[in-house]
């Protein structure tokens, strides 16, 4: 499952989700709970809250899919956080298998 950011185009693939609206919410979310494998593509905050949303919410389902967040500006992220705002973000996010490329 690929959910991706605000300004995505509209994609028509089978389990590839954009996040616009508060259907598209819903959509990611009965998704969520059938995959093993979710991929998030972006660079906004809201990606981060998403991913750390659904590891959170599926954790408490007994569930635990790869997460990935496919992020071209970590380092845009570091600057917007701060260094070790943002390090300390990274490193709980991986210690809860959230991986960022």
């Amino acid at each position: 499952m690929i959910a991706s950011g605000i300004n995505a185009p509209n994609f028509e693939f089978d389990n590839v989700l954009s996040l616009l609206s508060i259907q598209d919410h819903a959509d990611i979310h009965n998704l969520a709970l059938k995959s093993n494998n979710i991929v998030l593509i972006g660079s906004s905050l809201e990606i981060y809250q998403l991913a750390s949303t659904l590891r959170t919410h599926l954790t408490s389902l007994d569930k635990n899919p790869k997460i990935i967040i496919l992020d071209d500006t970590v380092s845009d992220m570091l600057e917007i956080l701060g260094n070790k705002v943002g390090k300390t973000i990274f490193e709980t996010f991986k210690a809860h298998n959230v991986k960022i490329v």
